[in-house]
């Protein structure tokens, strides 16, 4: 509508009488908000699922109890445990090791006879040596020179040393350190103050007297019964490993 004042007219068609609200207005913050406002979407929710924290000041709801426990702890799967070691095979050398990995112990690689009796393994030496030197000799290829504690390994070993068609064959014993005590060379006491410690098979039932005799040898002539005899004599030896 156009109404003239003056010589001037006015556009009134825009001019809302009061009371008389005909939708939506100006986005000025004014009346016709409320209804632009409904027309918006809502925000989206700031649910992340967690218990809503308390701003009054009370507890908190309780965290839920049924989440599994982190203990830190792995559980045992029955794997085998990887040790780190493995048999790599190489030539057989005597040397008291299996070299070349097929379970057996210096089956080749040495000069004296090897024979397996259970656990042990002997090295028949039939090349004579003194006493020193195949006690030497034993110890470099990781053996000792024999230890026998048992009837049933003197009826072994002497069995084996008679069949080489030697007569004397040193063992590992002497009374080197103090007359009178004979001791294996890992220091295991046979014989002491007169009388028998541990087995022992001494010709006679004792180890004479000699007292340049301190090393001890399965003797032949009396069927392997154990004679001292003088250190520095060439003859066989057996090692033990």
């Amino acid at each position: 509508m156009l109404v003239a004042s003056g010589g001037c007219s006015l556009d009134t068609s825009a001019v809302v009488p009061p009371g008389g609200d005909t939708g939506p207005r100006s986005l000025d913050g004014r009346a016709g908000d409320a209804a632009l406002d409904g027309a918006l979407p809502d925000a989206p929710s700031s649910d992340s699922g967690l218990p809503p924290i308390r701003m009054d000041g009370g507890p908190d709801a309780p965290l839920d109890s049924t989440a599994p426990t982190d203990t830190g702890m792995t559980a045992d799967t029955g794997a085998p445990v990887d040790t780190g070691m493995t048999c790599m095979p190489s030539a057989e050398v005597c040397n008291g090791r299996d070299d070349d990995c097929d379970g057996a112990i210096d089956e080749e690689g040495c000069s004296c006879d090897r024979v397996v009796d259970g656990s042990s393994v002997y090295l028949f030496c039939a090349s004579g040596e003194s006493f020193d030197t195949a006690n030497s000799n034993c110890t470099s290829w990781g053996y000792h020179v024999v230890y026998v504690n048992s009837a049933a390994e003197q009826s072994f070993v002497w069995g084996e040393a008679r069949s080489r068609g030697v007569v004397d064959w040193w063992i590992g014993m002497t009374d080197t350190a103090t007359e009178g005590r004979y001791l294996w060379l890992d220091g295991t006491v046979v014989w002491a103050d007169g009388a028998a410690v541990s087995y022992h098979s001494f010709r006679g039932g004792d180890p004479g007297a000699n007292s340049d005799e301190d090393c001890i040898e399965m003797d032949g002539p009396t069927e392997g019964m154990w004679a001292d005899g003088t250190c520095t004599q060439i003859q066989p030896y057996v090692c033990e490993l």
